[in-house]
């Protein structure tokens, strides 16, 4: 396939699906999901409010997850959508305000994990918020946050001697380990 827009992210599912998020001329952002081994678009989603930055499929393939970002009242709001593929009504959609998110990725028991510029956020799947990690009054460094269990973030922090941190949380947005260096 290809593609007359500008893309912005996309992701592949385990199972063939792959969603592509695009600039578009009429709205802020479009995703669209295609099976590649059917050559065929399965869903279509777009936003006039904010930009999509992210998207990730569920372990089980059936579900969405879409991180966008935009502002509120002169605020960064971000916002968090869950579809199921074969419905083009969300499942749920959480906002945050005051929180810039970059990535969104499906856990163990199809809870969510976000990690934004200023906090970890965990969300189950019917997008209840299970926990919010904040670390605002530390320097965002990098993370990692793979499918199953755990995710991670290197933080600086200002207050202890500018020390690195390293900091684990379960699927559940739970701290786990914290390591300093």
């Amino acid at each position: 396939k290809t593609c007359d827009k500008k893309i912005i992210t996309a992701s592949i599912s385990d199972n063939g699906y792959v969603a592509v998020v695009t600039e578009s001329g009429r709205y802020m952002s479009e995703l669209t999901v295609y099976d590649i081994d059917r050559d065929n678009q399965i869903f279509a989603w777009w936003t006039t409010e904010q930009t999509i930055c992210d998207v990730d499929f569920s372990n089980d393939n059936k579900k969405i997850a879409v991180a966008s970002i935009g502002t509120s009242n002169g605020q960064i709001a971000s916002s968090i959508t869950s579809f199921y593929l074969d419905s083009e009504q969300p499942s749920f959609k959480v906002d945050f305000i005051d929180t810039l998110i970059i990535n969104v990725t499906f856990k163990d028991k199809n809870n969510i994990t976000a990690i934004g510029d200023n906090k970890l956020i965990s969300i189950n799947s019917e997008g209840a918020v299970l926990n919010q990690a904040d670390f605002s009054n530390e320097e965002f460094i990098g993370y990692t946050n793979p499918k199953g269990k755990y995710s991670v973030l290197l933080l600086k922090d200002f207050t202890r001697n500018n020390n690195y941190f390293v900091r684990i949380f379960d699927s559940y947005g739970k701290l786990i380990a914290e390591k300093s260096y």
